[in-house]
């Protein structure tokens, strides 16, 4: 009997972790942080870039976990030179990071590079895309879906990433909705095996209609559905900004960026978004604006005068 107790004794002492919990030992970094590839699609982005790639940075995911895959297309700007700066000082941080120059179909090149690197999850992403959310990644994951996306809110009256209806979009209505089509950015859990049929490419889809469309994201969809597999967004938390580059102007689009981060330091104080530590943040040249003096007036005390 004392032989039995003793021995019973040591078994629940080995299941007893260091902080007092039985049965409870805390899972190894590689399955709380499965490798993530992280795919982004750049154009005329140079001016974003400190922020994008801070927020990037900012994310609370080890780093040595996530490979990223940059695919530029055609830009009249400094956003190639800029990468490579990026990709050149951080690289060491990373498992990997690889640009790649006008890639035609970047999606299906993206998703057979996460394949490859056995990755467990990859997230489509864009430069319009500014995840202010620094634990957006395990949020997404922890909502058990094959592909879902975050909610992103467009400032200055432009539509959201996706538009569902005004109380998705102002999150009067917490959900995760089911959409038709394929919403971006988009989080692909790749351990699930139904997620291996899925692709970019016609090619790759048996008796794909010749009439159909051979858009990437349409052959996404068709494969998806295929396989009975849903698109979900979800808005239980403000994950971040949309830029749609593709409404205005490059030059518009860079004032529309600083309008946000004046609103931003106006309501949150300096450095409201986190910057790359590998990338110069570049501010207006100060200007009087064509008179001699500027004066600010505060409306809040204006009564008081």
């Amino acid at each position: 009997m004392e032989y039995y107790l003793a021995a019973l004794a040591v078994a629940l002492l080995v299941l007893l972790d260091h902080s007092g919990h039985a049965f409870l030992r805390e899972a190894p970094p590689t399955m709380r942080y499965p490798v993530i590839s992280i795919a982004i699609r750049l154009h005329n982005h140079a001016h974003a870039l400190p922020y994008f790639f801070g927020l990037l940075e900012n994310l609370d995911y080890p780093k040595n976990q996530i490979s990223i895959d940059i695919f530029i297309g055609a830009h009249v700007d400094a956003t190639r030179a800029k990468t490579q700066q990026w990709m050149d000082s951080a690289r060491k941080h990373y498992r990997s990071i690889s640009i790649t120059l006008d890639g035609k179909n970047w999606r299906e090149d993206a998703l057979m590079n996460a394949r490859s690197s056995k990755a467990k999850y990859v997230l489509f992403l864009k430069g319009d895309h500014l995840l202010t959310d620094h634990r957006i990644l395990q949020k997404l994951m922890g909502k058990k879906k094959l592909a879902i996306a975050p909610l992103l809110f467009a400032p200055f009256g432009d539509p959201p990433s996706v538009f569902l209806s005004d109380d998705y979009t102002l999150r009067r209505n917490i959900s995760i909705a089911e959409v038709n089509e394929m919403p971006e950015p988009l989080l692909l859990n790749l351990a699930h095996i139904d997620s291996s049929y899925l692709t970019f490419s016609s090619d790759n889809l048996h008796s794909y209609p010749a009439e159909d469309s051979r858009y990437p994201k349409d052959v996404f969809a068709n494969s998806a559905s295929r396989m009975g597999i849903s698109f979900f967004v979800d808005n239980e938390f403000f994950y971040g900004y949309f830029f749609d580059h593709s409404l205005r102007s490059l030059d518009y689009q860079r004032k529309l960026l600083r309008y946000l981060l004046a609103d931003w330091i106006a309501d949150s104080g300096l450095m409201p978004f986190a910057h790359s530590s590998f990338l110069k943040v570049t501010y207006p040249r100060a200007s009087l604006f064509g008179v001699d003096k500027i004066y600010l007036i505060n409306l809040e005390r204006r009564t008081e005068r």
